[in-house]
């Protein structure tokens, strides 16, 4: 959730002191939607981001034991598809594509060409591909859009896939 429309960094520099002041998620549905709303807002969607979080903190202190289904998991405010499947791959090893802007664009250009193919598609794509450890290809997923095909000013010239790669064959490659 820290993450919605935040890049990784700012997360990651925000991360520490907020799991110092809530370690438990007892702690954050206790505390005063004022004070979690303090410590979010350098990552901004401040009100929704704290919002979500607090109720989330909430329902899941009175359960028992983690969500572990999709269905289970989407019933939590602020969760969509993308943490529901994150959850469950990274937590419980299950075999979920993480489905995002970034595989989208890192799947649509090397098999399409195009960063507009739908997230249906891609989840098809990703089925093709990802046969064997599903959450190493997430995250690899995750890495190499971050550093090598980012949205602007892809790292084509570094690519370790350029030669099969559509997108660099199409849009930028030689003659």
């Amino acid at each position: 959730m820290l993450l919605r429309r935040t890049t990784r960094e700012q997360a990651l520099k925000l991360f520490p002191k907020f799991i110092d002041r809530y370690p438990d998620t007892g702690l954050l549905a206790a505390a005063p939607l004022s004070q979690i709303r303090k410590i979010l807002r350098p990552l901004g969607l401040v009100n929704a981001r704290s919002r979500d979080l607090k109720r989330a903190a909430v329902i899941l202190s009175t359960r028992d034991g983690f969500p572990s289904t999709l269905e289970e998991l989407r019933q939590i405010p602020g969760v969509g598809s993308y943490t529901a499947a994150t959850v469950l791959c990274i937590a419980f090893g299950m075999d979920f594509p993480m489905i995002d802007v970034n595989s989208t664009r890192v799947l649509s250009r090397i098999c399409e060409g195009r960063n507009d193919v739908g997230q249906r598609r891609v989840a098809e794509l990703f089925r093709q591909v990802g046969r064997g450890d599903v959450r190493e290809l997430n995250l690899a997923l995750l890495d190499f859009a971050h550093y090598i095909c980012t949205a602007r000013d892809p790292k084509c010239s570094i690519c370790p896939v350029k030669q099969r790669c559509r997108y660099y064959k199409d849009a930028l490659g030689p003659g």
